[in-house]
């Protein structure tokens, strides 16, 4: 029944049903003919009891006739005509009923026939005592006819009483056999009804209702999940079978894009894993390279600082200095003009002129001295200014890729959407901080330009005064030289002198310019500090902010 289809089933059902049909359409041509046969019997009864029911009308009509003969024996002809047609009218009934007659009527009919020879015979012997004109022998001749009606009337009796019996249970017969088939053909259709209900049951129960209901169930649970349920009767070759299949097909494909499903799940596990951990990767390594750049710019900066205060440190001294030596070139002015106008004392007051000059001297190389350490503090700040340019573009650099990090992060936080508002928050700021310290970093390029500019013009101002006062150490000496023979070069002496004191005029204007640069220098020193401090803190608040900044893409 498995490997038989739906199909063909039902079509055995129907073929069953059709056979059933055949069955009781035969048991039911039978019964009906087996009552029509049966019907036939009764109407040929009938008709045989009709023919005898005219048999018995002719023997009364003839009886009438005789009484007539008997009352007019002229009419004797007109009543031998009419006597021989009622007779032959008579004998031509027997053969009807004789064929549908059984063996007790066939004696009967038998019996009747020679009765109605007698009676024919009788009446014969009346028509030829009528046609004599004998009318005292019609009387005896009616007698015997009389006696031979009644033995055919009675005879007739007899088997018309038997017809009608015979008649009455042939129609008795018919009508129980009629009902006795009706009743089985209902027993049968009724029987045949519910054999093809019980067939089509089954056949829908078991073949079609019951494994559609445990594939329906077996769908439910693997809708639920449940991708380990056994289907029944997987080996079926009908429709179910290839249902069967076809769920089987779907719980194996189910089951497959399940563990693809799965594996896509622990591949996108996976890369979320590897994302994360380059991002973790690429946030340190960002986090080391910002934070050796952000420390750097820090040491700069405290480096930047310490020049700074080195510079104003200098600048200081340096203007001291400078005061010192603007004291001393008045002071040595204020000799040469003494010497100038002592001249005619010169030979009294040598020794106290080779003691001035020999003062002078040595103020002069304590003076190329300072200019020579002030030459090189010059030269440390022009260092050192370099130094913090070169810084300064190292953190304009750091300022345009922050920028630039900041406008990916302010992209990526726009493709995170609403998870990614804090993330841009941070990012704006961070591109805040970073536009503010390219502002700073330009301010200092600034001031750093600015203090290039008047450091290497304090250079040129402290070279010359180093020329000066080299030149004044050289007069000084050969003054002390010349003071031996001041008496024989008092004219040279006085030249030298004026010479002396132009230079030391001189190196008061240089001395002065001096001081104003050094001024100068330690105003920029204090600006560059400020801004270094400034630089400081962008740089302390630019890795906080870094740090925040990696804390979101580590959390993203």
């Amino acid at each position: 029944m498995k490997n038989i289809s739906i199909a063909r089933k039902i079509l055995a059902v129907v073929l069953l049903v059709g056979l059933v049909a055949v069955a009781i359409a035969i048991l039911g041509w039978t019964e009906l003919k087996s009552t029509t046969e049966t019907y036939t019997n009764v109407g040929r009864a009938e008709e045989a009891a009709r023919e005898a029911m005219d048999l018995r009308v002719d023997i009364i009509a003839i009886s009438r006739m005789t009484y007539q003969l008997a009352l007019a024996p002229e009419k004797a002809s007109d009543f031998k005509t009419e006597a021989a047609k009622r007779s032959s009218e008579m004998l031509d009934r027997l053969p009807k009923l004789e064929a549908v007659a059984d063996a007790a009527e066939k004696t009967q009919l038998s019996d009747i026939r020679a009765s109605l020879e007698t009676y024919f015979k009788a009446i014969g012997a009346m028509v030829d005592v009528a046609a004599a004109g004998d009318p005292a022998a019609v009387a005896p001749a009616l007698g015997k006819a009389l006696d031979a009606q009644k033995d055919v009337t009675a005879k007739v009796k007899v088997y018309s009483t038997y017809s009608s019996e015979k008649m009455a249970a042939a129609r008795a017969e018919a009508g129980a056999k009629a009902d006795r088939s009706a009743m089985v053909l209902l027993a049968t259709a009724a029987a045949a009804i519910l054999i093809g209900i019980g067939v089509s049951l089954l056949l829908a129960n078991r073949g079609i209702a019951r494994p559609i209901v445990a594939i329906t169930d077996a769908m439910h649970r693997m809708a639920g999940g449940n991708l380990a349920v056994e289907l029944p009767d997987a080996n079926r070759r009908d429709e179910i079978g290839a249902m069967i299949g076809a769920v089987t097909s779907f719980r194996n494909d189910l089951a497959e894009r399940h563990r693809l499903q799965r594996e896509a799940e622990q591949r996108d596990s996976e890369l979320a894993g590897e994302r994360r951990r380059m991002m973790e990767e690429i946030a340190a390594n960002f986090e080391r390279q910002v934070g050796e750049l952000v420390t750097s710019l820090s040491v700069a900066a405290t480096d930047m600082q310490a020049t700074a205060i080195a510079m104003s440190g200098s600048a200081g001294e340096t203007s001291n200095a400078a005061g010192e030596l603007s004291q001393a070139a008045g002071q040595t002015t204020d000799n040469v003009q003494t010497v100038a106008g002592a001249t005619e004392e010169l030979a009294t007051s040598a020794r106290e002129i080779g003691e001035r000059i020999l003062t002078a001297s040595r103020l002069a190389s304590e003076a190329v001295g300072q200019v020579d350490r002030t030459d090189h503090d010059v030269q440390t700040l022009a260092s050192g200014s370099q130094t913090i340019g070169d810084i300064v573009q190292l953190i304009r650099g750091i300022a345009e890729q922050t920028n630039l990090l900041a406008l990916n992060a302010t992209i990526e936080a726009a493709r995170a959407g609403e998870s990614g508002k804090g993330f841009a928050v941070v990012a704006q700021e961070v591109k805040t901080l970073a536009n503010q310290t390219a502002k700073a970093t330009e301010e200092i390029s600034s001031q750093i330009d600015q203090l290039q500019a008047a450091t290497q013009n304090a250079v040129g101002n402290i070279k010359g005064i180093g020329e000066a006062i080299k030149r004044m150490h050289t007069a000084s000496n050969e003054v002390a030289a010349a003071a031996e023979e001041q008496q024989a070069a008092t004219q040279e002496i006085a030249r030298s002198i004026t010479e002396v004191a132009s230079g030391t005029n001189g190196v008061v204007r240089r001395v002065e310019t001096v001081y104003r640069n050094a001024a100068e220098t330690g105003t920029g020193a204090d600006k560059m500090q400020a801004t270094a401090r400034m630089l400081a803190d962008n740089a302390t608040r630019l890795k906080d902010q870094f740090k925040a900044l990696l804390d979101g893409i580590r959390a993203a």
